[in-house]
């Protein structure tokens, strides 16, 4: 039940170059980030996950928007805060190119910003959301904050991986898995492994860590009532490979495969725990954990 995936081709799709709120790339934006303005609340899970879904694939499309200059793209969007200071949609591509240059305390100001400008924006909500989250989940790590470059962006594409995984669940009426702690430990910590040994496999060369079970087992008081495991792995020669839209299409190819599908929508799990490893090329390996503990 193992998923080897192959060297993503995906050509660039527009060099962005912005220079004013007309620039057609801010157009593009503006008319999918209208889909993030407030509306009646709304909190039941399954519309929760809906906003969150729909924040995936607007983050999505952002990827596929941006080009491989980021710094130019920064120079240019901070212009154009700064000749437009209202406008959400720019302050929200500006924001995204932080996170992508790791610079998460600017991302979070300028998420804060547009809420401060628009109330209620679900989108900044749920990017504000992600961020908070990856800070306590590293300081929870022992990791120090603060500088650019140290905020993990493979934590926010766990959370990602999880929402499309929840996705296929309710579109077939089966419960929304909910995550767990030992779950996430016990795949990143295998992730981490295959790639720091250079091996693909459910079977640890570890002795003591050879299967998923004998995985849990170490960080659980007890045996699961039931276990599953999906690993996927991505590499590229050409482009840093670690990124939303890989994501996404490392899940549509275990969802072509028979029996991660059925890992997938097992009807007896609760739990989920995601793990993703990246090293120094982009190069990820994917560990999904599919529990129902006692």
């Amino acid at each position: 039940m193992s998923c080897t995936t192959h060297p993503d081709r995906r050509s660039e799709v527009m060099k962005m170059r912005v220079r004013c709120i007309s620039s057609p790339t801010l157009a593009v934006v503006a008319a999918l980030y209208s889909l993030a303005a407030p509306t009646a609340a709304d909190t039941s899970e399954t519309e929760l996950l809906k906003e969150r879904i729909a924040y995936s694939q607007f983050r999505l499309v952002l990827e596929q928007l941006s080009g491989t200059d980021l710094s130019v793209s920064k120079d240019l969007l901070e212009e154009s805060v700064a000749a437009v200071p209202r406008s959400v949609e720019a302050r929200f591509l500006l924001a995204f190119v932080y996170e992508r240059l790791r610079d998460d305390p600017r991302a979070k100001e300028q998420y804060q910003r547009i809420l401060d400008l628009s109330p209620g924006n679900r989108f900044a909500s749920i990017a504000l959301e992600n961020l908070r989250k990856d800070e306590a989940q590293a300081h929870a790590e022992g990791v120090e904050h603060g500088a650019v470059g140290e905020m993990p962006l493979h934590t926010t594409l766990e959370q990602q991986l999880a929402d499309l995984i929840n996705e296929e669940r309710t579109q077939r009426r089966l419960r929304l898995l909910q995550i767990n702690p030992i779950a996430v430990a016990v795949a990143r910590e295998h992730s981490d492994e295959m790639r720091d040994k250079n091996y693909f496999s459910h079977d640890s060369p570890t002795p003591d860590r050879k299967t998923p079970l004998d995985r849990y087992l170490l960080k659980a008081p007890e045996k699961p009532a039931v276990i599953a495991e999906n690993i996927s792995r991505r590499w590229s020669n050409y482009e840093y490979s670690l990124n939303a839209a890989n994501i996404a299409t490392a899940h549509r190819e275990l969802m072509d495969s028979k029996h991660h599908r059925e890992n997938i929508l097992l009807r007896d799990v609760t739990h989920l725990g995601i793990g993703i490893a990246v090293n120094e090329r982009g190069d990820f390996w994917i560990t999904e954990l599919f529990v129902r503990p006692r």
